[in-house]
């Protein structure tokens, strides 16, 4: 596997265990538990995610599917692993384009 593959593996990995927690805190949503966000921006993000994922599998990345990072910063608590994992696979996905 060539290096750029590598980088592009892991990243998707990332974007993986963001989408699979983003999944479980939507399904805490939906039970009336959520800890972050409002379901909606969860949903919003969600869609980033996948977008994220096709690219990655596909090769051809736009750089369309960001602005995770700025929700988060500014509306949440810093102590949340998702809040953690979904900056992380934003974060990587654009060190790809550079």
């Amino acid at each position: 596997m060539k290096k750029r593959e590598q980088r592009v593996y892991r990243v998707l990995i990332v974007v993986r265990k963001a989408l699979e927690e983003l999944n479980v805190e939507i399904a805490r949503h939906r039970a009336g538990e959520g800890r972050v966000s409002e379901p909606h921006q969860l949903e919003r993000f969600r869609r980033q995610l996948v977008a994220m994922e096709k690219e990655l599998q596909s090769g051809n990345l736009t750089g369309n599917h960001v602005g995770m990072g700025r929700a988060i910063v500014d509306s949440w608590s810093w102590d949340s692993p998702l809040s953690e994992l979904l900056l992380a696979a934003e974060q990587q996905y654009l060190e790809l384009l550079r």
